[in-house]
């Protein structure tokens, strides 16, 4: 082949391999370029020998800015020795390239977060020539994930803090797949308990109450959202607790379930807080009820007891009729006792209080309660146990601001109740002691104001109650006897006293284990009251024109009868408008207008205010069959207002009608 020939096909095969080169090239640099990653040449000391648009907007600088710099001036001074070394383990060849994590300086100061594949190009003869630097920006991925992190942080320590049990059901799964710390406070089994038991939380639930969780389970799964139900739980040291179950399910795209979360609050205080107020009102509506009966009553009392008397007046001292009269007092006096019974229990009584010794009183009363509970039960008197709360005070003034009769009759129902609850004999222990009851006690009994208070232990070796007795022991008219033998007033009304004077009481009992009751009466400061005695009062005559206005027949007809017998001229009435019409009729006469506070048309009040717009002087008498603390918050009368309370005996009726004319 001749010299000519060989040249032209080296120069044909040069410019083949330059266009391929130089196509290559042009391939290169249009990647580089377009790339939508950064992308440097850099030398093996670290100056930029290239670098593409992606970059050069990533860092903030110019090309012609970087092309005069090495990497190192705009690395992080924290990240660079750890750039540096992998370099070098690169350049020695113990790494053909490395992926690194780090952050640049961008040109407006800020940092920004990269993450960089490098790859070191060689020469044919293996000289190191450039690192290809590939660098994308992931400053925004790593802040979403670094607040992702502090979410799961915060989300963690808030399910930590949380007092409410957390769960979470995976449908996958088919049991809970995460517990809560809370689970713990709540049930008093750990999470790990319960991940090595998945049918523990079945179990947990009150035998009572399965049912309708695994009801409220199956709507769930049904693809349904129910409403949070209230249910009781075993807690792993047997105790019962109350609490609030709301779930909260999941679906896929599809709506498919694939699984809920749920809450469990323990509620169990406010279940009690719930059961007070309950019984309070239950209390009240009995109590209004009581209180509409007693003023009936009250008035068929002051019309028997008038009568009798009147009748007796009537009859010579020797008269053998005069028993019969006499009985009819006694059963006054019982019915007039079992009034004062429904308005206790309802709160309705106004009571005797003054300030008396505790100790000194229970003393007295103990003497009489044999009398109640029989030979074979053996009552004891201790000082409460001395504890952080009780000091021992038997011996020493217990001041109390109460009605003693009343807590006599407390006492007295107590020992009732406890002779009941031992028919073979047993131990009655009343004990006594300051208490000081402070928020703890609030707290876990949902009532309570804290202060000093003097505590009435009363404790028996009876019987006992079960939980649901226990519950209604309060409750008017609720007893354990049968029928006929039982009223179920008896600690209703202890309950009712103890409340009128601003006190609680408490009840704990078991099957066998007998029954404890506390009281807790505020102690007042200061010293007892000394007693008095009362004399019966010998009835006044008079001649004064009386107005009565009263709506019960047999009422107005002995009030009449009683007092002409005394004297006095009687003008009746039976309702308010009656009378403010006598009263116009007769304004001249009228010394003294005695009037009943609930009647028709007008009430006393009612008609006595428009009889003063006529007579400002004119002097009123007011008579009720409610009780004291009813009329005065009904009517709407000052306490400087002359009232009399049904039923109410003849001389009684007679001294009030004197003290009225002559005041």
């Amino acid at each position: 082949m001749d010299e000519n020939r060989i040249t032209k096909i080296i120069m044909k095969t040069r410019k083949k391999s330059e266009n391929l080169l130089r196509v290559s090239e042009e391939r290169f640099r249009s990647v580089f370029e377009n790339a939508s990653i950064g992308i440097a040449l850099v030398s093996p000391d670290g100056r930029w020998l290239r670098v593409n648009h992606s970059l050069c907007e990533i860092i903030g600088y110019t090309e012609q800015e970087l092309l005069a710099t090495y990497f190192q001036a705009i690395t992080h001074p924290e990240d660079l020795a750890t750039d540096l070394a992998q370099m070098k383990r690169t350049l020695s060849g113990e790494l053909p390239s490395y992926h690194l994590e780090k952050r640049y300086i961008h040109k407006n100061g800020a940092t920004i977060r990269i993450l960089q594949s490098i790859t070191l190009v060689r020469d044919g003869a293996g000289a190191p020539l450039h690192f290809v630097t590939e660098i994308q920006d992931i400053t925004r991925r790593r802040a979403a994930e670094d607040a992702l992190k502090v979410s799961e942080q915060r989300y963690r320590r808030l399910m930590d803090s949380v007092t409410d049990y957390i769960y979470t059901v995976r449908m996958d799964e088919s049991a809970a797949t995460f517990h809560g710390s809370a689970c713990l406070a709540v049930t008093g089994y750990s999470s790990e308990e319960y991940e090595a038991d998945p049918f523990l939380w079945y179990r947990m639930v009150f035998e009572d109450d399965r049912k309708a969780v695994q009801d409220r389970i199956n709507a769930v799964l049904r693809g349904g959202t129910p409403p949070p139900i209230e249910h009781r739980i075993i807690r792993r040291d047997g105790s019962i607790r109350w609490v609030r179950n709301a779930v909260v399910p999941h679906s896929d795209e599809q709506g498919s379930l694939i699984g809920y979360d749920g809450l469990v609050k323990d509620i169990t205080d406010r279940k009690q807080v719930e059961e007070q107020l309950q019984h309070a009102q239950k209390m009240e509506a009995i109590g209004q009820l009581a209180a509409g009966i007693a003023h009936d009553l009250n008035n068929i009392l002051t019309a028997m007891i008038g009568y009798a008397t009147v009748v007796k007046m009537g009859m010579p001292e020797n008269d053998p009729k005069g028993h019969h009269i006499d009985q009819i007092f006694a059963l006054s006096d019982r019915a007039a006792a079992l009034i004062q019974r429904l308005l206790i229990f309802s709160r309705r009584q106004e009571s005797n209080a003054k300030p008396f010794d505790l100790n000194e009183a229970i003393e007295k009363t103990a003497k009489f309660m044999d009398k109640i509970t029989g030979e074979d039960i053996q009552i004891i008197l201790l000082p409460c146990p001395p504890t952080t709360a009780v000091t021992e005070l038997r011996r020493e003034p217990l001041i109390v601001r109460a009605d003693s009769n009343l807590l006599e009759q407390v006492l007295m129902n107590l020992a009732a109740n406890a002779r009941d609850a031992m028919p073979n004999g047993g131990r009655l222990t009343i004990e006594t002691g300051r208490y000081e009851m402070d928020n703890e006690f609030v707290g876990s009994h949902g009532y309570g104001n804290p202060g000093q208070y003097a505590r009435i232990r009363v404790s028996d070796t009876g019987t006992g109650m079960d939980e649901n007795t226990r519950k209604k022991v309060f409750e008017p008219f609720f007893t354990t006897k049968e029928v006929g033998k039982g009223t179920g007033l008896g600690l209703s009304v202890v309950y009712g006293i103890v409340k009128q004077h601003r006190g609680y009481i408490t009840v704990s009992s078991e099957p066998g284990k007998g029954t404890e009751f506390n009281l807790y009466l505020p102690v007042f400061q200061g010293e007892a009251a000394e007693e008095k005695k009362q004399e019966t009062p010998i009835p006044r005559v008079g001649n004064e024109t009386v107005l009565l206005a009263e709506d019960d027949e047999d009422v107005r007809q002995f009030q009449k009868s009683i007092l002409g017998k005394f004297g006095y001229n009687v003008i009746t009435a039976i309702d308010g408008h009656d009378a403010v019409m006598k009263y116009r009729q007769h304004r001249d006469q009228v010394a003294l207008l005695l009037f009943d506070l609930a009647m028709p048309k007008k009430t006393g009040k009612e008609a006595y205010e428009e009889i003063k717009k006529m007579n400002p002087d004119i002097k009123v008498l007011f008579s009720s069959g409610y009780s004291p603390d009813v009329i005065r918050q009904r009517a709407m009368l000052d306490d400087s207002a002359a009232v009399v309370f049904k039923p109410i005996s003849p001389s009684s009726l007679l001294e009030k009608v004197r003290n009225a004319l002559d005041k």
